[in-house]
């Protein structure tokens, strides 16, 4: 199959173009945003989804989209925001125009969780939506503009929760690590701080990998699925678990009690055999040991 990977130098999108050509052999278009000097790494095309005509670079014809590109700002609001509007909004629908006319049979949509409503319980696919931050808006417009395609092609969005693992430039394990190595407290929200189901990065392009090549349904049907790990933890075990492989000491600063929770309800990925297979502990010692040698 030829599949287009978007944001193939990311955290997760290096991890699965890699894996499509190793375990697949899959023909990968890995996307990547262009360098310094205007020339591509091997492999790879160079564009700027931030640049309009950006889909010019993809070629004529494929079979997969996995679009996983998304704005480097999207912590930075208020000054980010035309960039994450651009980026996560009209790129996508730049890129689902070019698919159209590709001949595109499958579009695979990388989302999140935080597209949720707050809540201290699981979140199932059909929880309610409220985005409360930008960034998590723009991915769910990005979601809704993807679902008024799928009549032309299959459309599956991926809600992820907590990716980490080596090599993790932000997110909430990079901070909790962060702040253990410099000697500063972790704050927790409550006793144990928020409670989540992380999810190994590896783990995380194995089932996007896996989505490429299952049986497709009709163009008509748009999926969506929660995809998250197997094991419930907290900010206070995995600071604990990461203080204890790296052999830090390690102190708390709690503040107020915890309102939400990031608690993904696997049960759709599950029936579909698409189970993560990294324990917790062992994917944090690989994290840990990542950023130490």
């Amino acid at each position: 199959m030829r599949v287009v990977v978007t944001g193939a130098s990311g955290f997760l999108g290096a991890r699965l173009a890699s894996h499509l050509r190793a375990a697949a052999g899959d023909d990968v278009v890995a996307l990547v945003r262009t360098s310094p000097d205007g020339i591509a790494p091997a492999g790879t095309v160079a564009a700027d989804a931030s640049d309009w005509g950006w889909t010019k670079a993809l070629p004529r014809s494929a079979d997969c989209v996995i679009h996983l590109a998304q704005s480097r700002r999207y912590r930075e609001f208020p000054e980010g925001a035309p960039d994450m509007v651009r980026v996560n909004v009209d790129a996508t629908t730049e890129l689902l125009d070019w698919a159209r006319g590709a001949g595109v049979k499958r579009f695979i949509l990388a989302s999140t969780g935080s597209v949720y409503a707050p809540s201290l319980d699981p979140l199932r696919e059909e929880s309610v939506i409220v985005p409360t931050t930008l960034y998590a808006t723009t991915k769910y417009c990005a979601e809704l503009i993807a679902s008024s395609y799928a009549g032309l092609f299959h459309v599956i969005i991926l809600r992820l929760f907590t990716l980490y693992g080596p090599g993790q430039r932000t997110g909430a394990f990079k901070t909790i690590l962060d702040r253990i190595r410099s000697g500063a407290a972790v704050t927790l929200a409550g006793e144990n701080g928020m409670k989540m189901t992380p999810l190994y990065v590896d783990d995380a392009a194995r089932i996007i990998a896996e989505l490429v090549h299952r049986a497709a349904p009709p163009p008509a049907e748009r999926t969506i699925l929660n995809v998250a790990g197997s094991e419930l933890t907290n900010v206070r075990s995995i600071a604990a678990a990461m203080a204890t492989v790296g052999g830090w000491s390690l102190r708390f600063d709690t503040s107020g009690a915890c309102t939400s929770n990031m608690i993904a309800d696997t049960s759709a990925i599950r029936r579909r055999n698409l189970i993560p297979r990294m324990p917790l502990s062992e994917g944090i010692a690989a994290t840990v040991h990542g950023a130490m040698f």
